[in-house]
């Protein structure tokens, strides 16, 4: 009778939420914010990124060397219990990836799969994470009427799945930064 109760109510503020994220997409400033970056990515910044760089292979590697860095940079050192750096290599990692994605085919490495399994298993790691703490921090928008023993049964059992988590991260994170840019 406990969980349903915590179902419910995780339901209403789940559609709180909801509403307000609707509210915002129908705000003023997030039209305009849409039609910047329209105008931004129709404009002429991406072709003359390409001509100063003389080649679609050379934006290629100076992109992903950008992203590499980036990623590196948050991950260096690794901090297992900071949710916003650990959020911020999540990004990093992302961006790196789905550029590598996206540029892939220019590069016949042949360990470009094996850079990109280790890279995808990183960031699907770090988005377990991320959703865990997205789920402790719901936990305390409950209502009060929810019973105590619960919620400290359930914030158990997401500490407990986490420290899992950190501990899977720690040798990903080892194993992916020994990794060498496979577009070189």
């Amino acid at each position: 009778a406990n969980l349903e109760k915590v179902c419910k109510a995780a339901n209403q503020v789940r559609q709180q939420h909801h509403l307000r994220v609707q509210k915002t997409l129908q705000s003023t400033a997030f039209q305009q914010l849409l039609l910047r970056f329209g105008n931004w990515m129709y404009g002429d910044y991406w072709q003359a990124a390409i001509h100063q760089k003389n080649t679609l292979t050379a934006f290629a590697k100076t992109t992903l060397d950008k992203f590499k860095r980036q990623t590196e940079k948050r991950g260096t050192p690794l901090e297992i219990d900071n949710e916003t750096r650990l959020h911020s290599l999540r990004i990093a990692c992302k961006k790196l990836r789905y550029g590598l994605e996206m540029f892939g085919d220019i590069f016949s490495t042949s360990n470009r799969e094996h850079y990109l399994k280790n890279l995808s298993r990183l960031q699907n790691r770090l988005g377990t994470m991320h959703d865990l703490t997205i789920a402790q921090h719901c936990l305390n928008e409950l209502p009060a009427s929810i019973n105590a023993n619960t919620r400290k049964l359930i914030l158990l059992q997401l500490t407990q799945q986490y420290e899992q988590h950190q501990t899977k991260l720690i040798k990903e994170w080892a194993s992916f930064a020994k990794l060498k840019a496979c577009w070189h």
